[in-house]
């Protein structure tokens, strides 16, 4: 009697055990079931031409269930809204999540080759000394220590680096970002560690990107200077030299016509013409590039957004210098 009572309750508990485990099963099934509805709607959205739709399917669909053919549908999503890191993003999951014998795998592959040539990499690192004390953020988001000198995926466009060291003023600095470009940025208090050239990831030295100010920007405007009063300075000097030509030749021109002008006195008075066109022209490249190149050179140090250059205009007999920017 107590062995058939031992077996109704074991028979009983294994039944409660099973009503307990069903709704479990049920929910589970129901996940999948609708991870496969709202994948289905994605792809039915895509046929119709809606990707707004389609990609919004696929994401809540990946909410649910992690499957690589929701990835792949999503990294297209991403190429083409621009956002090719997160489509890279998207593909290197698909490849982790595809068995080597999927069919799916050597397209998989294909396509994250293909972006991996074409999204940009940053690096920022700190130059050495910099005390422990500091953050780094990229796009509002801080780098842990260990993002530090590694070189990331990052979307083509405009990003935003903020350097902030405790006791020294925050530094802001943005990098523009082409596709397939690698860049490294060297951070320094007080500024960029190399502020007239970024060093790219293969160490190859490239001109600074325009917007990120600073102490390139000064010292370039008084290279432009020095550049620009050299050439006053030669100007001043073919003007001295024209000038003593034309009072030398003034002498005998005098004797050649003084009881009417010689054919010699003639070819004498024409050179002179050209020499005071010149002369004039020397003057005039003299006085412009002394002042500019002078005002360049004193006003270098200062920080601003002056944006100057120079420009050659050809003119009847000559050429001259002109000064264009905004100040």
């Amino acid at each position: 009697m107590r062995a058939s009572n031992r077996a109704v309750l074991w028979a009983a508990t294994a039944a409660v055990v099973s009503l307990v485990r069903m709704p479990v099963a049920l929910a589970e099934e129901s996940t999948e079931a609708a991870a496969q509805r709202l994948f289905l709607e994605g792809r039915s959205a895509t046929e119709r031409g809606d990707r707004a739709t389609a990609c919004a399917k696929f994401a809540e669909s990946l909410k649910l269930l992690r499957r690589a053919g929701t990835l792949m549908n999503l990294a297209q999503c991403e190429e083409d809204a621009g956002r090719l890191s997160g489509a890279l993003d998207y593909w290197n999951q698909s490849v982790a999540l595809l068995e080597a014998t999927d069919d799916r795998m050597a397209l998989a592959k294909q396509r994250r080759a293909a972006l991996e040539a074409r999204v940009p990499r940053l690096a920022i690192r700190l130059q050495a000394g910099t005390p422990a004390e500091n953050e780094v953020r990229v796009d509002g988001t801080p780098l842990a220590a260990g993002e530090i000198g590694v070189s990331r995926w990052m979307e083509p466009g405009k990003h935003e680096v903020v350097f902030t060291v405790e006791g020294h003023p925050e530094q802001r600095l943005s990098v523009v970002l082409a596709e397939g470009e690698s860049r490294e940025v060297l951070l320094q208090v007080g500024g960029v560690a190399d502020p007239q050239h970024w060093r790219g990831a293969d160490g190859a030295s490239r001109a600074a990107p325009s917007g990120t100010g600073g102490a390139g920007e000064t010292g370039g405007r008084r290279t432009l200077g020095f550049v620009i009063g050299g050439v006053g300075l030669a100007g001043a000097v073919a003007a001295g030299v024209t000038g003593g030509l034309i009072m030398g030749r003034d002498g005998d021109i005098e004797a050649a016509c003084a009881g009417g002008c010689t054919p010699a006195g003639r070819e004498l008075i024409e050179g002179s013409n050209t020499l005071l066109v010149m002369n004039g022209i020397s003057w005039g490249v003299a006085a412009v590039g002394l002042g500019v190149g002078g005002w360049l050179v004193l006003t270098g140090g200062k920080d601003s957004a002056t944006t100057t250059a120079v420009q050659v205009l050809p003119l009847p007999g000559g050429a001259a210098l002109a000064l264009k920017g905004s100040f």
